[in-house]
């Protein structure tokens, strides 16, 4: 019985910091139109330093710069810069761009963001 009382609360309080996640991702939807929300993880050696940050969807502008920097051969800048033109909130940024790991961790979201859909062409 007191196992059942501890996740019905275990359940209610993952409830509740969710709504207020959600709740945080529809105000910054409402600033900045779509954000991606981010858990980057801030040591390879430990799985609960994590950093929850939100990003906005990629646009020109960072697209362009993004692949300059590319170019240039630098990663981690580019990663960084990246972060730095998307990141709308969340924990502080700092806290990614001051850590290898982190930056590393963050790079597979960036690469993401980066990913479009395909076109498809259509013959006739």
């Amino acid at each position: 019985m007191e196992w059942l009382k501890f996740s019905t609360f275990v359940d209610e309080t993952k409830t509740k910091i969710m709504s207020k996640k959600d709740e945080k991702l529809q105000e910054l939807e409402s600033l900045h139109g779509k954000c991606y929300p981010v858990k980057i993880y801030l040591d390879d050696d430990n799985d609960e330093k994590v950093a929850n940050i939100y990003l906005k969807k990629l646009d020109r502008q960072t697209y362009q710069m993004v692949n300059k920097l590319l170019k240039a051969g630098d990663s981690m800048k580019t990663v960084e810069a990246a972060l730095k033109a998307l990141y709308v909130g969340g924990d502080e940024l700092k806290l990614v761009t001051e850590s290898f790991d982190a930056l590393m961790s963050a790079e597979t979201a960036i690469v993401s963001l980066m990913d479009r859909k395909p076109a498809e062409l259509k013959k006739n």
